[in-house]
């Protein structure tokens, strides 16, 4: 078996398989599909390895497709940019970011702003998700999870510590004993938030107060909900100092106590092993992480 693979057959693959067709392959390729077709099977001649299980009208990859085909999406990506930028041309830089749901809604469109002004040539797709990915699979870039899943495929490049504190507004709090003790916490109505079925556990208020508490609480299924409900004045709520920064600076919460409690796991931000060096996935971990730090430790 020769050492060098036709780079043009690699082009039909990574087409086909990422197009899910050997007809829209030929129509992005500017060839027929027949050619499609004889340069996919003389790569499987010449690897010894087929890559697609064929029907009489679709195709899908096998195990061995899969395995190669995130990886020649990314090289034949670079290709394309380093193509533009020979020409003279503005590059535009693909990411698929994913975050947990209450980073999505509750800090990271206040924050990419400052970034997409730096970058305007980047595409990006932020994605929602909660515990374990297959990046290589899901074709994700960058992952910001809360606390770190195995992953061969994927490289964690930071790790940030976070906080939770309790805050409410200052009417309630004003309307509630006026005391920054733990006394204030008898007369409040508390709002904590269970994660329900996901790999990482939100602490509670017994753990913040050292004790069960006093009254009934609120109970929601985010972070996101949390702050909400403290913002609207329902009650008093255990939230990450990541997503209190900005309320707290604008005034629109207050701090209902001086403790904070760790929480038991950081947020973990990881890249895809395959585009890992690329310029812009390096730039925005790099600036996400800063991000991430500049916040917890504002307040």
């Amino acid at each position: 078996m020769a050492d060098t693979l036709s780079l043009r057959a690699l082009q039909a693959f990574e087409a086909a398989a990422r197009l899910g067709s050997f007809a829209r392959a030929a129509e992005e390729l500017g060839i027929s599909p027949a050619a499609v077709s004889q340069l996919i099977r003389g790569l499987e001649e010449q690897t010894g390895r087929r890559l697609f299980d064929r029907a009489k009208r679709s195709i899908q990859l096998n195990e061995a497709g899969r395995e190669a085909l995130p990886r020649l999406t990314a090289a034949f990506q670079d290709i394309r940019e380093t193509s533009q930028i020979l020409h003279h041309r503005v590059a535009q830089s693909r990411l698929v970011v994913s975050v947990p749901p209450s980073v999505a809604t509750s800090w990271l469109p206040r924050r990419l702003p400052e970034f997409l002004v730096k970058e305007p040539n980047v595409s990006l797709r932020t994605r929602e998700d909660h515990g374990p990915l297959d990046l290589e699979a899901e074709r994700i870039d960058i992952r910001l999870s809360y606390g770190s899943f195995p992953n061969e495929v994927a490289r964690i490049v930071s790790e940030v510590s976070d906080d939770v504190v309790a805050v409410c507004t200052k009417a309630y709090f004003d309307d509630h004993n006026c005391a920054a003790d733990l006394g204030f916490f008898s007369t409040a109505r508390l709002i904590e938030t269970d994660w329900g079925g996901v790999a990482a556990s939100f602490p509670s208020w017994t753990e913040f107060l050292g004790e069960p508490p006093s009254r009934q609480t609120h109970i929601v299924a985010s972070s996101h909900a949390a702050l909400s409900m403290a913002k609207a004045g329902l009650g008093v709520a255990l939230v990450q100092k990541l997503y209190a920064a900005e309320p707290l600076r604008r005034g629109d919460l207050v701090l209902a106590s001086p403790k904070r409690l760790a929480m038991p796991q950081s947020y973990c931000l990881s890249v895809r092993q395959a585009v890992s060096t690329r310029p812009m996935v390096v730039q925005f971990a790099t600036w996400l992480t800063a991000c991430l730090q500049a916040d917890i430790a504002g307040h």
